[in-house]
């Protein structure tokens, strides 16, 4: 098990940086006490740098969400994330991003 610091969000953004989880599986998720609502979604890469791709789950029939509630831990259900990749998180879906109104810092538990 090992906690990351990041992926970071900048202030009128709703797509992060990269994270590198080339070496585990996300599982748990820290979000910023002064998130501005919004579920979460994905991107990932099989490389560092990309290309990114937006993350879909056919099984459960969509775009992989994560419910986000400020100063919260959320849970991750592991067999819709892939292992040893990279992740930027977005702020809201891919057909309707939020942009964070000022820069937002994660903490993902990765196994």
């Amino acid at each position: 098990m090992a906690v990351i610091n990041g992926p970071t969000i900048a202030a009128g953004a709703s797509l992060s940086d990269q994270i590198d989880i080339s070496n585990g599986q996300v599982v748990a998720i820290m979000t910023p006490d002064d998130w501005t609502p919004a579920n979460m979604s994905f991107q990932v890469a099989f490389v560092s740098g990309g290309p990114f791709h937006n993350l879909y789950d056919i099984t459960y029939g969509g775009e992989v969400l994560v419910t986000c509630i400020p100063g919260s831990c959320s849970l991750v259900h592991v067999d819709t994330m892939p292992k040893n990749t990279f992740f930027k998180f977005r702020s809201g879906t891919a057909a309707n991003p939020v942009p964070q109104v000022a820069e937002r810092k994660f903490q993902v538990l990765i196994v």
